[in-house]
């Protein structure tokens, strides 16, 4: 998908807000568009250090922890 800056913002914000669901959509987008602001995340991911705010959306939506930390890796290989 070709570079959309209201795209690559609305990404941005819905990860920001601890919205992790949505990592799992906008990930290979922002790597590819803006590495630099997923970099810190993907590496915090890897290591399964979720922010409060993050860990309660994924308890409330019964969100697999496992499953982000495996897309997180998958962008270190």
């Amino acid at each position: 998908m070709p570079y959309n800056e209201i795209l690559v913002g609305i990404c941005e914000r819905l990860i920001e807000d601890g919205n992790i669901g949505f990592f799992g959509y906008c990930a290979e987008y922002l790597y590819r568009h803006d590495a630099s602001f997923l970099v810190p995340y993907i590496q915090r991911y890897s290591e399964g250090a979720f922010t409060e705010k993050e860990a309660q959306w994924m308890n409330n939506a019964s969100y697999r922890k496992n499953y982000i930390i495996d897309l997180a890796n998958s962008f270190s290989n």
